[in-house]
């Protein structure tokens, strides 16, 4: 009987999202790096927590920092600081607001209520406990709406990973630290789920994202994609008091500024639809070089060979 084939040994290839998940790590942990290497007035606060990967990759960047940055830099690299951790710990809420109840991943029951529910507050302090003093942790428990406005007044953040999904959420998470003053100069965003819901600006984290720039008038810049799904802004500046949005019944304000907040998604839509078009433009350009080299050794090889 003959020996069967061995089949060749076959290369292994990268995790569909082994690759996504490095890649926001490294925009995590990079974000606070440069908040100490830059000065960022603040702490960390992290909203959604679900496993508590990101927070324990979140204390363990704070760790290295204090630990490579203090004996190089001295006082230079900033005050040491905190990683706050805010979830409900009962999963998603009920969506209510209908930006969310009509949001594809909603209506689909991939953001369910009580979905995407993750480990308990004592599970995460330990998580995190094993790179971060647990004195330089807070683990908050509670709904944003409640929980946000209950920060101590004076804390500042620096770095803020908002990874809760809905629309409304978001709103519960962000609204009070701009209405309080509490999102220093220079502070990294990094929204999770940007790209969600087939990233239109009609739901979740990007319509949040866009009423909050008109309701606040933030300035920032776009730092752009991190992974399939997120995307990270540095804050410049805004407006504590909100700008009014049409109260007091007044429909024609609010319609003023309902297609204003349309026109803010949009021009956020064409600035980067535009950045993909530049990434493929040098991609391409990259690919004609190639070309042109290998026709060149092709070219004089077959000299060679005369």
């Amino acid at each position: 009987m003959s020996r069967p084939k061995e089949s060749a040994p076959t290369a292994r290839r990268p995790s569909l999202w082994g690759a996504e998940r490095r890649q926001v790590f490294e925009a995590l942990y990079g974000s606070v790096q440069y908040g100490y290497c830059m000065q960022v007035e603040g702490d960390v606060i992290e909203f959604g927590t679900m496993s508590g990967d990101t927070a324990a990759l979140l204390a363990e960047a704070i760790a290295a920092c204090d630990r490579l940055l203090a004996p190089r830099y001295g006082p230079v690299h900033g005050a040491p600081k905190t990683l706050w951790l805010l979830d409900s710990f009962k999963g998603l809420p009920e969506a209510e607001a209908e930006a969310d109840r009509s949001a594809p991943h909603v209506r689909a029951g991939v953001w369910a209520a009580a979905t995407c529910r993750g480990i308990s507050p004592a599970l995460l302090a330990k998580k995190v406990a094993r790179h971060l003093p647990r004195a330089r942790s807070r683990v908050v428990e509670g709904w944003f709406s409640d929980t946000v406005p209950q920060l101590p007044a004076a804390t500042r953040f620096a770095c803020i990973h908002v990874d809760c999904d809905l629309y409304a959420s978001t709103v519960d998470a962000l609204g009070p630290l701009f209405a309080r003053d509490q999102v220093a100069d220079g502070a990294v965003i990094l929204f999770d789920d940007w790209n969600c819901n087939r990233a239109s600006p009609l739901y979740g984290q990007r319509k949040a994202w866009n009423e909050l720039v008109l309701r606040h008038r933030i300035r920032f810049s776009d730092e752009g994609r991190c992974g399939i799904a997120s995307r990270r802004f540095i804050v410049h500046g805004y407006e504590r008091a909100p700008v009014p949005v049409g109260a007091g019944g007044d429909a024609g304000a609010h319609a003023a500024n309902a297609a204003q907040a349309e026109i803010a998604a949009l021009t956020t839509a064409l600035a980067e639809t535009r950045r993909q078009l530049a990434e493929r433009e040098a991609e391409l350009a990259a690919a004609a070089t190639e070309m042109a080299q290998i026709r060149q050794l092709h070219t004089a090889a077959r000299r060679r060979q005369r």
